[in-house]
């Protein structure tokens, strides 16, 4: 394993140990969160803020599950994608796919742009 794809391994681990803040650790001071949404979430107040909902148990019982992991060690960048499953509080069972794109810097996540398959298309106007 590359010293790359400890870092990404080690980084997503943290999602399935609840462990905010150890991923906020990951982050680089000018780290950003790019949410499924699209909003950008730069620092670590705001990702922070972003994130605590999937570690604290407001969206339910979260389980991720990385499907493949490609990694650039040239330019430091890797695309993780994961299943997660998700059990609310009434014990419902649902599941959705998606992929990260992370950029580091050494040791440290510069960028988290996340991606999720979904019913709906974002489109966004440009004018």
């Amino acid at each position: 394993m590359t010293e790359l794809e400890e870092h990404v391994a080690n980084f997503m681990a943290r999602f399935n140990a609840s462990d905010l803040e150890g991923a906020l650790a990951d982050f680089s001071d000018e780290g950003r969160y790019i949410d499924e949404f699209g909003n950008v979430h730069a620092g670590k107040i705001e990702i922070r803020a972003a994130m605590t909902p999937i570690f604290d148990g407001s969206f339910g019982d979260l389980a991720y599950t990385v499907e493949e992991t490609i990694v650039d060690p040239a330019s430091e960048k890797a695309l993780v994608t994961w299943t997660l499953r998700i059990t609310g509080a009434d014990n419902s069972v649902s599941m959705m796919r998606g992929l990260d794109i992370l950029v580091f810097d050494g040791a440290r996540v510069l960028l988290k742009d996340c991606y999720i398959k979904a019913k709906e298309v974002l489109v966004e106007p440009i004018s």
